[in-house]
C-alpha cells in the first residue's frame, strides 16, 4: 500500500510508447504540494532519462517556493533534460528520449498543477 499523498497535492503521469501496451521510451511522474499558489514540495521521476528510474532534483528545485506557471513548469522540464543521461537503443535515439524527458515532465508537473 501507498501512502496517501498530502493535502493539496496533485499528481501527474505521462508515457511515450511506440504502441499501446509497449514498454515506455520515456515517462515523467510528478507531485505537486501547492500551498497559497506556492510550490512547497515537488517530486518528479524519470523514465528514459538514464539507466533506471530517477528522480531530477534540478527540476524539484526549480518548482520549490515558485508560483505554479506554466513558465516555471517549463524550466523545470529543460532542467530534467538538461539533466538526463539517456542511452541509445533500437527503440531510440540518446537525443530523441533526451526531447521526451523535456515533453513528458512538462506534461506531468503541468497535470499536477491542475490536478
Amino acid at each position: 500500500m501507498l501512502p496517501g499523498l498530502p493535502p493539496r497535492t496533485g499528481w501527474g503521469f505521462e508515457e511515450f510508447a511506440r504502441r499501446h501496451g509497449d514498454f515506455a521510451i520515456a515517462a515523467a511522474a510528478a507531485t505537486l504540494t501547492i500551498e497559497n499558489g506556492r510550490c512547497v514540495a515537488a517530486r518528479l521521476a524519470l523514465i528514459g532519462a538514464g539507466e533506471t528510474v530517477l528522480r531530477s532534483p534540478a527540476a524539484e528545485a526549480v518548482l520549490v517556493g515558485q508560483a505554479v506557471t506554466l513558465d516555471v513548469i517549463a524550466a523545470a522540464a529543460v532542467a530534467a533534460q538538461d539533466a538526463a543521461d539517456p542511452r541509445a537503443d533500437l527503440q531510440a535515439s540518446a537525443d530523441f528520449r533526451r526531447h521526451l524527458v523535456a515533453v513528458m515532465s512538462r506534461r506531468a508537473l503541468t497535470a499536477a498543477a491542475h490536478a
